[in-house]
């Protein structure tokens, strides 16, 4: 069967990962010889042009490094390379990008897969994101590089757009204490503000790392999205 195919560089260990995360018939990370491809029968199928299937992957590679980022922490980059059009006798056309578009993947351990029947933790959170705006948002920033700016838009789509602004119900719904909610908000506002804003209360909220403070929010979302998918359960 003809299909497109989009190399994906970076390092050998980490797309050796992805592709044991990401392998169903709908989505998949594969090696083909020395190289790695992607496949999209949800993305791809029914384009014409390369550049269109080079820009479908440059997004669908974003969502895949965000969920990366998100379950397993710092690594190295992850981009989309040639396009490939594979005819139905195997015959490659490649279309060569003028300019290759660099994706932030911060999976250094990446994702374990679990039984090829059962959806891997990956799949399923890219469920999720693609069904909601405010997961694939808060992925979004979180892939980002890791700034005080970015941890807290990250927080604020989880509070604002989930939780309608009340921490109080971000603890209780995530199982979280509201003392280190209140915590990262104070350290992200001030740092954020290049220290205009007043400094927190050092007995109160004692001083918070930007290392700390991303290892807080990861746990956050991912209690988010596990609280998410377990909505989804039938009842």
């Amino acid at each position: 069967m003809a299909e497109w195919l989009v190399e994906v560089q970076g390092d050998q260990a980490e797309l050796a990962e992805l592709a044991d995360q990401f392998n169903s018939a709908r989505l998949s990370v594969r090696k083909e010889g020395e190289s790695y491809y992607l496949r999209s029968s949800e993305e791809f199928e029914g384009l014409s042009d390369a550049s269109v299937v080079r820009t479908k992957a440059t997004e669908l590679l974003l969502l895949l490094s965000g969920v990366a980022n998100l379950h397993a922490g710092a690594g190295e980059t992850v981009k989309p390379g040639v396009v490939i059009w594979q005819r139905d006798d195997g015959t490659p056309d490649q279309f060569i990008p003028m300019q290759t578009a660099t994706i932030r993947a911060r999976g250094k351990g990446l994702l374990l897969g679990t039984e090829a029947t059962d959806p891997t933790v990956g799949e399923s959170w890219l469920s999720v994101a693609r069904q909601d705006d405010k997961v694939l948002n808060a992925l979004r920033f979180f892939q980002e590089d890791t700034t005080w700016w970015s941890l807290r838009k990250a927080y604020e789509v989880i509070e604002r757009d989930e939780f309608g602004g009340q921490q109080s119900k971000v603890a209780k719904v995530l199982s979280t204490p509201e003392e280190e909610i209140q915590r990262f908000k104070k350290w992200a506002n001030y740092n954020v503000h290049g220290g205009r804003s007043k400094h927190p209360d050092s007995d109160k909220f004692p001083p918070l790392s930007l290392v700390k403070a991303d290892s807080f929010l990861r746990d956050l979302l991912k209690k988010w999205l596990r609280w998410k998918l377990d909505q989804q359960k039938p009842t």
